[in-house]
């Protein structure tokens, strides 16, 4: 199907059986991110939704995905009551704030890039930024 139709899919799917309104960004296709990149931008917004449905008492979601030379970002944000400044602090390294954000962390962490979340009482934003890995996804492609 491929990560834009998947998350489109995915997306439409959560406004029809839920009360969250949902913005999706993206461009026609992103290439040159490897098949475990594309499962964990999915199974990011996965996450990301599902935590604002279970925990954030947001109305509304907004998921976008871009790229600009080298770089494939995600973006995730919602309008809940955010995360405290204590909770933010904990996060580091704790699994205190459940399997959902480090479940994303480890995710980006096995790909080589960045996660950062960012939270307020106007929100929280998931951003994640995983490396394309052109070169090394050529070379594997070209041994099958």
């Amino acid at each position: 199907m491929g990560l834009i139709p998947a998350l489109r899919w995915y997306l439409d799917g959560l406004q029809k059986r839920t009360s969250l309104t949902v913005d999706f960004e993206a461009p026609t296709e992103i290439a040159d991110v490897t098949p475990d990149g594309e499962r964990a931008l999915f199974r990011i917004v996965q996450e990301s939704t599902n935590n604002v449905l279970r925990h954030s008492g947001g109305t509304a979601i907004s998921v976008t995905l871009s790229e600009s030379g080298k770089e494939v970002t995600l973006e995730v944000e919602d309008n809940g009551h955010g995360m405290s400044a204590e909770k933010l602090d904990q996060m580091e390294g704790a699994a205190s704030l459940g399997v959902g954000i480090a479940g994303m962390r480890e995710r980006v962490r096995q790909l080589d890039g960045a996660f950062k979340i960012s939270s307020g009482p106007r929100g929280t934003q998931v951003f994640v930024s995983p490396p394309r890995h052109e070169e090394k996804y050529a070379a594997n492609s070209a041994g099958r």
